[in-house]
């Protein structure tokens, strides 16, 4: 058995427009590992069948249930939470902290769809579990449904990712300049070297509302002040020197480039599927 678990997220438009050829990918290139899908809204029938390919119904996931219930209050109505939207245009531009909204406002873009990106803590989280129940895994790598990959990825060559770090990340000279979150596209945890043990911080960060101290509420972001918070855990960048812009789309310079292309953001301006965070 492989010594890594890969996971992702979708529901079903998402699955149409690139979680589809995302798992087509890593089957046809032969990446060394198993895939855990979790998935929404009823499409594990339409999901390719292989031997190495889990399936987790976030539908009926309680973790998930009761993390979105107890969190209603910052989930807009729309999405199934109670927050009818914010007063911050009222305010004088001085109280301000991004786009009109002021600091740890649930109406400011990135917090508006934290809700969706909690999915992919879920699904970490029910990956975890799985690679725990008797050390059935070693490390656990979430990819995004965007991702398409190149070439196989080995299990020697996580070796190497990994060797001295309990996690990796793509984050880059300039994302951290500017004090942004961390690239969670391409993101992977090892039992050794406390990597499980940083994913289980950020769980918790997120079961306990701690997150909600935080200026936004994405995991990309909530990983990057966790981490920050926790230098005692070893940990890689693998986003090597590169130009200024583009600056957020990193995976292209990093260890993996050869191997995965991470079409960042095409839910957004290729496929309408969602407005821009901010």
């Amino acid at each position: 058995m492989s010594k890594t678990l890969y996971v992702t997220s979708f529901n079903k438009k998402i699955f149409e427009f690139t979680g589809k050829r995302m798992i087509h990918s890593f089957l046809n290139v032969g990446i060394e590992g198993d895939l855990l899908v979790t998935h929404e809204e009823g499409i594990a029938e339409d999901i390719q069948v292989a031997d190495n390919i889990l399936l987790f119904d976030l539908d009926s996931d309680p973790f998930l249930h009761d993390w979105l219930d107890d969190n209603k209050d910052i989930i807009f109505e729309e999405f199934g939470g109670t927050f009818k939207g914010c007063d911050c245009d009222k305010l004088h531009p001085s109280k301000h902290y991004l786009k009109g909204h002021v600091r740890h406002c649930a109406g400011l873009g990135f917090n508006k769809r934290a809700c969706f990106w909690f999915r992919k803590i879920a699904a970490m989280k029910e990956a975890m579990r799985i690679a725990d129940e008797n050390n059935q895994y070693d490390r656990v790598v979430f990819i995004d449904s965007d991702v398409v990959f190149k070439k196989a990825i080995t299990d020697e060559y996580m070796d190497s990712i990994f060797k001295g770090a309990g996690f990796f990340f793509h984050l880059g000279e300039h994302r951290t300049r500017i004090q942004t979150g961390i690239e969670s596209g391409f993101i992977g945890f090892s039992r050794a070297n406390k990597g499980f043990d940083f994913l289980q911080m950020v769980i918790d960060s997120f079961v306990s509302k701690d997150f909600r101290r935080f200026d936004r509420w994405d995991d990309g972001y909530v990983f990057r002040r966790v981490w920050e918070e926790h230098p005692e855990i070893p940990s890689k960048d693998v986003v090597g020197k590169h130009p200024l812009k583009p600056f957020a789309h990193v995976v292209r310079y990093g260890a993996f480039a050869k191997y995965l292309e991470h079409e960042k953001g095409s839910h957004t301006r290729t496929y309408g599927l969602f407005e821009r965070p901010i």
